[in-house]
């Protein structure tokens, strides 16, 4: 499938979602599905790796998105690392989009 999309749509990159959760015993991101070689093995950039955060579903479920409500800290660390995931993607995107 992804074959038949990239022949009309120029992907720009991957970004994987809930792909760790970080541990409130020992403060480690652990993942999920194990390393993101799916990016790498489909050609295309991987972009952000975002962290299971709880404020993402609250947020979604009153229409008021994670970045603008949600990432400013109360979620902590994982928190921090979503919010840090998204800047780091857009600046990637913003560079291609320059270039």
């Amino acid at each position: 499938m992804f074959a038949a999309v990239s022949t009309y749509l120029q992907i720009t990159g991957l970004i994987l979602n809930q792909a760790s959760f970080l541990c409130p015993s020992c403060n480690t991101a652990h993942e999920l599905f194990g390393p993101p070689t799916n990016a790498s093995g489909l050609g295309i950039t991987l972009l952000a790796q975002l962290p299971v955060v709880g404020g993402v579903s609250w947020g979604g479920d009153r229409g008021i998105p994670y970045v603008l409500e949600g990432a400013n800290g109360k979620d902590g660390r994982a928190g921090e690392m979503w919010r840090d995931a998204m800047n780091a993607a857009a600046s990637k995107v913003w560079a291609l989009v320059q270039s």
